[in-house]
């Protein structure tokens, strides 16, 4: 009886999943995590998929000998560095200090292969949640942000449900304040390097970017008068010694060995 493979995806492409059932080797199967993925293949089940850094860190805690690494993507640029980026004049620190700050983040919507982890290391370090039984965890991320953050804009989708996500932006209307009229449903062509047009267009006091755009921003003007980098440990750093909070990991096809 002929194998057949499951590429197991987050994501449904019905385009790209009839190409792949041409094959008849293999079809799609679709998931709400790709942990699953790695559940199906630790039963030795045909079973394929591509993990990003962080399903691989989820996943490194399940699997055994089964499951095996049989390709890494390597992309064709280099992958994301994070650099965080404020006003001269702070003075540092990751927490209690950034109170109040205007925030120009670039938003969830990437084109580029970069994780919500990464996205959201910095608010991680400076925001603490008030858990309540009456809200999702998703909104007291929000509630959480907009209560410390001053004037903010964190463009496009905060989540997938549209309902939700439209009363998200309604009732924390300070984090969509610095996105210009659309609000937060403004459009970032290069989310990581428009975030610094936002920084210094609303007079902002930190952004979230990726290094390589970083070096560009620092080479305009007085840009490296005006502006130093945030480090992971609460220190400064001038625009010539610049310091980076996480590179974006490979992504890494998985299988099970016995199959």
């Amino acid at each position: 009886m002929q194998c057949v493979y499951k590429l197991c995806i987050e994501s449904f492409n019905s385009d790209a999943c009839q190409q792949v059932a041409r094959d008849q080797d293999m079809n799609c199967q679709y998931v709400t995590s790709r942990v699953d993925c790695v559940l199906d293949i630790e039963q030795n089940l045909p079973t394929l998929t591509l993990l990003n850094s962080e399903d691989a860190f989820l996943a490194a805690g399940l699997v055994t000998n089964t499951t095996t690494v049989i390709a890494e993507v390597v992309e064709e640029n280099a992958p994301y560095q994070t650099v965080v980026i404020v006003k001269w004049g702070y003075l540092g620190g990751v927490s209690d200090q950034l109170k109040g700050l205007k925030y120009c983040h670039p938003g969830y919507n990437h084109d580029e292969r970069i994780t919500k982890w990464v996205l959201e290391e910095l608010d991680w370090k400076a925001v603490s949640l008030n858990c309540s039984a009456n809200q999702t965890l998703t909104e007291q991320k929000f509630q959480a942000l907009a209560s410390f953050f001053g004037s903010s804009c964190r463009p496009g989708k905060w989540t997938e449900d549209q309902q939700f996500d439209a009363y998200l932006k309604s009732t924390y209307p300070s984090l969509c304040e610095l996105c210009g009229s659309a609000g937060c449903s403004t459009n970032y062509r290069v989310p990581l390097n428009d975030s610094l047009t936002c920084l210094t267009n609303n007079d902002a006091d930190l952004a979230l970017s990726a290094l390589s755009y970083a070096e560009t921003f620092f080479s305009i003007g007085s840009n490296a008068q005006n502006y130093q980098y945030l480090c992971p440990n609460g220190s400064l750093a001038s625009s010539t010694n610049p310091c980076v909070w996480t590179k974006q990991l490979s992504r890494l096809f998985v299988t099970s060995r016995q199959v």
